[in-house]
């Protein structure tokens, strides 16, 4: 099975004889190729977004505003199904519903095939039963809205600065690598002086500090460091960067920050 973060040029996909420019890419199987007499029709959703927001009853007119979100998308997918007789007709299904099994499945299309959705198959229609020859729908939940692009990696001697224009929200960033230039007892993280992390401790010159946001862990070396953490300076794990923030680490020999980009 392909990588699932493995992207390839949209311009040799979309020249495959017969591929449409919406063509499902799905857990890492590109169905409108694999699948002999299946052709992605359209996508519809994709453009779309919804956002609850959460007020409270308010003496004055209205309503008091508290907070908002934005809702789970959901994706309506166009397809077309031929075979040559029952039998390869039940055959081809049978393989379709099998590849559009799993959770969270990462998926993306042919004509966005920069970034990768997170998605869970709800539905599964053929609008002709009875047939060889059919269209039918595939409808895909993302309880994660966004889409999120390929890993980035930006780096510097003791700052990094994200300078990325695709990044359109503040958003979370995957992992801070810092080198240690030398002995020290303090390591002091700072993203635009808004979110900190201090260690306390003892680090030596050419190690390696870790901040893992998806671990909410920090490491030294591969080893668990969280206790060193002055909890009284320390909201890093809170942290969401926006396009031109630096991130800074005075004992820092070369400091790297790793991202994906979301949009929605």
């Amino acid at each position: 099975m392909k990588n699932l973060y493995e992207f390839q040029d949209i311009t040799a996909k979309s020249s495959q004889l017969g591929l449409m420019p919406e063509a499902l890419t799905f857990g890492g199987i590109n169905i409108d190729k694999e699948l002999a007499g299946y052709r992605t029709l359209n996508v519809s959703g994709r453009e779309n977004y919804t956002r609850t927001i959460n007020t409270a009853n308010s003496t004055a007119d209205g309503e008091l505003f508290i907070s908002s979100k934005i809702d789970t998308a959901e994706l309506t997918i166009k397809y077309q199904l031929n075979a040559d007789t029952i039998d390869d007709f039940n055959h081809k299904f049978t393989q379709l519903k099998y590849w559009l099994q799993g959770n969270e499945v990462a998926f993306y299309f042919a004509d966005e095939n920069e970034f990768v959705r997170y998605g869970t198959v709800t539905s599964l229609v053929n609008d002709n039963a009875g047939t060889i020859m059919t269209t039918g729908t595939i409808t895909i939940k993302m309880t994660d809205p966004f889409r999120h692009g390929q890993e980035k990696h930006v780096n510097g001697t003791t700052s990094a600065v994200i300078n990325d224009p695709q990044m359109l929200y503040a958003q979370p960033i995957d992992k801070i690598t810092v080198s240690v230039a030398s002995d020290t007892q303090l390591i002091a993280v700072n993203i635009d002086n808004d979110y900190n992390l201090t260690l306390n401790g003892s680090y030596t010159a050419n190690s390696t500090i870790i901040i893992d946001f998806n671990a909410l862990n920090v490491y030294q070396n591969g080893n668990s460091i969280l206790s060193n953490i002055d909890i009284t300076k320390t909201n890093i794990f809170e942290a969401l960067v926006s396009n031109g923030n630096t991130v800074t680490c005075q004992q820092a020999s070369n400091i790297s920050v790793d991202y994906r980009v979301r949009i929605l």
